[in-house]
């Protein structure tokens, strides 16, 4: 998901998440910045957990080792990376090549929704935050960022859909490639809905038939990825 700000002013607490965020500044500027290292690091680490949580809940109550919740921790990791972490990068790199200052904020209430569902058995909210651009983007451009990111999702979960069925989700690799399927299909499927400030409504103002291709790429993804993983029992 990517923000807009186009004020010539820093975020004030409450703004975006609650928090204070400290360092804006006119202009494409810096590749990233401390705030963005931090926010993108929680955003993954909390991301990780929500995909792990199952285990970690086993862990915790002694039903499996600790070893076996930390070790799918450390591969979730992994395939977070490839998922969201991608996403967030396409808004980021594809803003600043049409010249706007863009950067990744965490939102910390999302994440915090996203933790409470995973820890009661429901993970399908995938919102670790937004990238926030600032400067005059037009119609065309806002679209096209927009649709970096779950364009983005579309080819990193087609790229890991076969590895996934040829190397089984049981295998350590296998498992990795399944998980980022999971996480590119759903993450580029919720900021496709079409309300703002999701994707989904920017991509839809600049150009429905590229919001149509998108949510049948990622559709495809998942329906694809159920059928020969058998990951949510939604193909028979």
């Amino acid at each position: 998901m990517r923000g807009d700000d186009d004020e010539p002013v820093i975020f004030g607490p409450g703004a975006y998440g609650g928090r204070e965020v400290l360092y804006i500044q006119p202009g494409p500027g810096p590749v990233t910045s401390p705030q963005e290292i931090i926010d993108l690091t929680i955003a993954v680490l909390a991301l990780s957990a929500i995909f792990s949580m199952a285990e970690i809940k086993l862990a915790v109550l002694g039903a499996i080792p600790g070893i076996i919740a930390i070790l799918v921790f450390l591969l979730s990791l992994v395939a977070v990376m490839l998922g969201v972490f991608t996403h967030e990068l396409a808004h980021k790199f594809i803003a600043r090549r049409y010249g706007h200052w863009a950067e990744f904020r965490r939102s910390d209430t999302w994440l915090g929704i996203g933790l409470f569902m995973s820890i009661i058995g429901f993970w399908f909210i995938i919102a670790p935050g937004a990238v926030m651009i600032r400067g005059n983007v037009t119609t065309g451009d806002n679209g096209k960022i927009s649709a970096a990111g779950p364009g983005t999702n579309a080819l990193v979960g087609f790229i890991c859909l076969p590895l996934a069925i040829l190397l089984g989700p049981a295998s350590l690799f296998g498992y990795i490639a399944t998980t980022a399927v999971i996480v590119s299909a759903f993450l580029g499927l919720f900021n496709m809905l079409p309300v703002y400030p999701f994707d989904g409504s920017k991509v839809w103002r600049w150009s429905p038939a590229v919001y149509i291709g998108l949510v049948a790429a990622l559709a495809a993804l998942l329906l694809l990825g159920d059928k020969f993983l058998g990951f949510f029992g939604i193909v028979p």
